[in-house]
């Protein structure tokens, strides 16, 4: 498969710019932005261990997108002919990843805690609901499978959001969203459902567990430094 039919089969879209949800106008300050906010919810570092294959394919894929189109000459060429310069082919399984930490050296696991909270609810976060929803003609499955930030925990909540848009006449009704079978709903949630460790040690993403301990030793450490620092101040005394 190539790049562009990857796009299609977990973005929805053909289009590089439509993966990012961009214009074919945006700035590069915009395209990182928005490679930015897509990638924090797609970090293989981050995903449940039954949906890691799937996160590592699509932060591939999205930071490929991002490469291509910020890079002038890349971008130039797939504008004027819609083909994508054959290097892209060539770049390793871990290309994203080194990417990614290139772009953005300083991001640290509280900042994407704290970035998908301010997106949760957000106009932005609306809006991209409006494309997906969209692109997936209201099929629930489908925007399951190229919405970047789906995950069935949030669905009630994403569907509020979108019953709310189409109340107000600002996306279209369409009967696959608003008469959905109950059991199709409940076989979706079962599918993507984040399993509970304390039930399967093992549905954790074993990247999440490393750095979970390498958190807690440093936690350690510091609360160790802290319980020293009075013994050292009597000793001086």
């Amino acid at each position: 498969m190539s790049l562009i039919d990857y796009c299609e089969r977990d973005f929805g879209t053909k289009s590089l710019y439509g993966v990012l949800g961009v214009k074919e106008t945006a700035t590069a300050k915009e395209l990182q932005q928005a490679y930015r906010k897509i990638s924090l919810f797609l970090l293989p570092a981050q995903a449940p261990a039954h949906r890691l294959e799937e996160f590592c394919r699509k932060f591939e894929i999205v930071s490929k997108v991002h490469y291509i189109l910020s890079d002038a000459s890349k971008r130039q060429v797939y504008d004027e002919k819609g083909v994508i310069d054959a290097s892209v082919d060539k770049l390793g399984a871990l290309f994203g990843t080194k990417y990614w930490k290139k772009l953005f050296p300083h991001i640290v696991p509280e900042d994407i805690e704290d970035f998908k909270e301010i997106y949760k609810d957000s106009e932005e976060e609306k809006e991209d609901l409006q494309t997906v929803y969209l692109r997936a003609k209201g099929d629930m499955d489908r925007l399951a499978e190229v919405y970047f930030a789906y995950s069935a925990e949030d669905e009630d909540r994403i569907c509020d959001i979108m019953l709310k848009l189409i109340k107000r006449k600002i996306m279209p009704s369409y009967a696959k969203f608003m008469k959905e079978a109950a059991a199709s709903i409940e076989a979706r949630k079962k599918k993507y459902k984040r399993p509970n460790p304390e039930d399967d040690p093992a549905s954790i993403n074993p990247i999440v567990l490393i750095l979970r301990n390498k958190r807690k030793n440093m936690e350690e450490q510091r609360e160790a430094a802290r319980d020293e620092a009075p013994r050292q101040r009597r000793r001086r005394q």
